[in-house]
């Protein structure tokens, strides 16, 4: 009998010789082809390196030479070396990028401070002024960043406004998320084309007050260059492997290349994967943008003044010092001003001093439901008399809303500027006035006794009358029975 004779492939034999000549066969050239895709891309970022070089030093000296000039043929030569650099193909390093960047910025910074817009104005008054970026192509792979943080009062309003703005830009909206408690609050992601990148910020910070802005420029150039390196190569492994499997003489064979191939093609798959994720990141720029309202501050700057007379307030503000005579007949001044930020709104004045209920207290050209608005004042007016152990001291609340009117759960500071008064004690002798109005008091205050003395007595008498009579009656009635027993009894009656 004859022995079976193992399958062979090439000059091995089983599986073991398909993966003998997988090391043998399909490593070598793949190591070669990877070897040549490592010279290429190694030959290729050494004519990066020599164009960015020459760039550089072209840039220099057109630097050099633009110096001697005015200002409008150094804008001219600098916009030719531009243009120039863009048209051969070169490729200036990443600091000459950020020196002609900051002239552009320079020159349009000029410009803007002949010619200011009302955005920047707006962004310029307590923020940040927001950076002109204006990406330039440069035959680099660059992801562009940015996030902006910034404060306006009227939240949703500008979260519209930014979405406008950067819709007319080009730019799409790839997220928002919004929140209203405790404030309100809006985060929206753009992206936007890396030429709308700068005129995009722009836009954006105008409008509010500019709180933080980071920008970032991450120049991914080395990453894609080996990523398209490491996919070049794994495509011609694969290919190879392909080859092999259609040339496969059994299925143990058939098996070992599927594994192989099977993790050769999933490495491809991630590595486009990433090369597509850079590509996007760098073909549409990025702009976070955050949305806050101001914290609310509500607070009340109050002052208290007073004056001798009865004219229903028409001398407010009065004096912040003053001395009386007990007895006289005063009038309380109080001016409100709203410090805060926020509008307040049923507001309320009484002195538990001088017995002032808010009934008492009279807000000159403001109803309960009125607002007041930040940095606007009222007055309000009250009578008191005069007398030494009774000073001013007003106490002011107030409700703190927001714009929608919503009342806020947040306290009022109320510092309070107090009025000196000095009262003179009234030393000197009663007069005839003095003494009947004495006279009519303590009639006045004995009445008052009389009528609480009525007034307890009355509902006892329901009662004490009853029980008085019925008491009277057995008592009568016991008497003369006693009587009746004791007397003798006369002839007629013993007939």
């Amino acid at each position: 009998m004859l022995e079976p004779t193992p399958p062979t492939f090439g000059n091995h034999t089983g599986v073991a010789g398909v993966i003998g000549s997988l090391d043998d066969e399909g490593a070598v050239p793949m190591a070669s082809t990877d070897t040549r895709s490592r010279e290429r891309g190694r030959h290729r970022r050494g004519g990066v390196r020599l164009l960015v070089a020459l760039a550089a030093a072209t840039l220099l000296l057109l630097g050099a030479c633009s110096t001697g000039g005015d200002d409008s043929d150094s804008a001219e030569m600098a916009t030719d070396a531009g243009d120039g650099s863009g048209s051969d193909g070169g490729a200036p390093s990443d600091s000459d990028a950020g020196r002609a960047s900051g002239g552009a910025e320079g020159t349009a910074g000029e410009e803007s401070s002949e010619t200011p817009t009302a955005d920047q104005d707006e962004a310029g008054a307590g923020g940040i002024a927001p950076v002109v970026l204006t990406p330039a192509d440069i035959g680099r792979s660059i992801v562009y960043t940015a996030t902006v943080e910034l404060q306006t009062d009227n939240v949703a309003a500008a979260s519209r406004e930014a979405q406008l703005r950067v819709s007319a830009l080009g730019g799409l909206v790839f997220g928002q998320e919004t929140t209203t408690d405790p404030q309100p609050r809006t985060v929206l992601v753009f992206k936007v084309t890396p030429e709308s990148f700068g005129p995009a910020l722009e836009a954006l910070g105008g409008l509010g007050e500019v709180i933080r802005q980071d920008i970032s420029a991450d120049d991914v150039t080395e990453r894609v260059v080996d990523l398209q390196s490491q996919i070049a190569s794994t495509e011609v492994s694969v290919e190879r492997l392909r080859q092999m499997l259609d040339q496969a003489p059994n299925l143990e064979t058939v098996a070992a290349l599927e594994g192989q191939l099977l993790q050769r093609e999933t490495s491809l798959e991630q590595m486009r994967g990433q090369l597509r994720t850079l590509q996007d990141q760098v073909s549409l720029a990025t702009i976070t943008l955050t949305i806050t309202q101001p914290q609310a501050t509500p607070s009340m700057d109050i002052e208290v003044s007073t004056y001798v007379g009865d004219d229903d307030g028409a001398r407010c503000p009065g004096d912040d010092e003053l001395t009386v005579d007990e007895g006289d007949q005063m009038v309380l001044c109080l001016t409100i001003e709203n410090s805060g930020n926020v509008s307040l709104t049923e507001l309320e004045v009484r002195d538990h001093n001088l017995g002032l209920d808010p009934d008492d207290v009279t807000i000159v050209d403001f109803a309960a439901d009125d607002e007041l608005a930040p940095g606007d004042s009222i007055t309000a007016w009250a009578r008191f008399v005069a007398a030494t152990d009774e000073q001013p001291h007003p106490d002011v609340s107030a409700v703190p809303v927001d714009e929608l009117g919503t009342h806020l759960r947040i306290g009022v500071e109320t510092p309070i500027t107090p009025v000196e008064l000095t009262v003179t004690a009234d030393e000197s002798l009663p007069g005839f006035g003095d003494s009947l109005a004495s006279g009519f008091g303590a009639l006045q205050w004995a009445l008052a006794v009389a009528v609480v003395v009525l007034g307890l007595v009355i509902p006892l008498l329901v009662v004490i009358v009853p029980v008085g009579a019925i008491w009277w009656w057995r008592r009568e009635r016991r008497n003369a029975e006693i009587d009746r027993l004791t007397d003798p009894p006369t002839p007629a009656e013993a007939i």
